[in-house]
């Protein structure tokens, strides 16, 4: 369900779809619209071009438009989680992925991106992540937890420093009356 959706969101027949086509997707988020509907949201190797230009000028609005103009959307269905993730071994070239609020379990898919730049993963219920002991991109210089609530972070010592996970302050009453600020996970 995946795979025909992008195949929409690039205007395409799935059998019209070539293997160029889907290693020319450079960026692929999934993200929740209802309940049993998602959204993919497609962007092609231009959107690259874009992307680096916000980070460079993130304050400029002009710049932030065409990378928005870039990308293209579709919804699909889901039964299951797993009509999601059958896909994503399709799309290895893709250098931003995007998956947030929708639970996940495994993300051992995650060692297929092989040119994966940036990783977000927000709101997913992902409390394991032993799949990814091994796993070492080159190019990756973020992967964004935020929000989940990983049980055991060992398996990404090697990693320690691309990963993210954005806290905010909370007050606390500590038990004594006395008000504490302690972190808590987005």
């Amino acid at each position: 369900k995946l795979y025909s959706a992008v195949c929409e969101a690039l205007g395409k027949e799935p059998t019209k779809v070539t293997r160029e086509d889907i290693l020319n997707i450079k960026y692929l988020a999934i993200g929740p619209e209802s309940t049993g509907v998602y959204t993919v949201y497609v962007g092609l190797s231009d959107y690259m071009d874009a992307y680096f230009e916000v980070v460079k000028h993130p304050d400029d609005e002009e710049i932030s438009k065409k990378l928005v103009s870039l990308v293209k959307v579709a919804p699909f269905d889901v039964d299951k989680q797993n009509d999601v993730f059958s896909d994503i071994a399709k799309f290895t070239k893709v250098n931003v992925f995007e998956y947030y609020d929708i639970p996940v379990s495994d993300i051992s898919f995650l060692k297929n991106l092989d040119e994966l730049y940036y990783g977000y993963f927000k709101k997913n219920g992902i409390e394991d992540v032993s799949c990814l002991e091994d796993y070492n991109p080159e190019n990756l210089p973020e992967l964004d937890f935020t929000g989940n609530d990983i049980k055991d972070w060992t398996p990404l010592e090697h990693l320690k420093e691309k990963i993210i996970v954005h806290y905010e302050m909370q007050e606390y009453d500590n038990g004594n009356g006395e008000k504490i600020q302690m972190p808590f996970v987005l």
